[in-house]
């Protein structure tokens, strides 16, 4: 998952995809159902992932690699949604 979206951070820096809107909907087709039943919305993350390539935030950011790293972030809290979801689903599943 972690390559297909670094793979679209380097169309973006080669200029092969200019529009916002369609960054958006290729990584919102990265993420697994998993992931987005773990999050109260798409929209919220699509939000947060905008935000941080906002041109004022963007012009801000020095280098590609601080971007990643933000989008990282992101991305781990996901994983940290996403485990937190299975363990209280394993919880559940033992008390019954």
């Amino acid at each position: 998952m972690i390559n297909r979206f670094l793979s679209l951070l380097l169309l973006v820096e080669k200029n092969q995809i200019s529009d916002l809107f369609k960054l958006l909907n290729k990584i919102s087709c990265i993420l697994t159902p998993k992931l987005l039943n773990a999050i109260s919305s798409l929209h919220k993350l699509l939000n947060n992932i905008s935000s941080l390539l906002n041109p004022k935030i963007l012009n801000e950011i020095l280098s590609l690699s601080k971007l990643l790293n933000k989008i990282l972030g992101l991305l781990k809290f996901l994983n940290i949604l996403v485990r937190c979801r299975e363990l209280k689903q394993m919880s559940f599943m033992l008390l019954l």
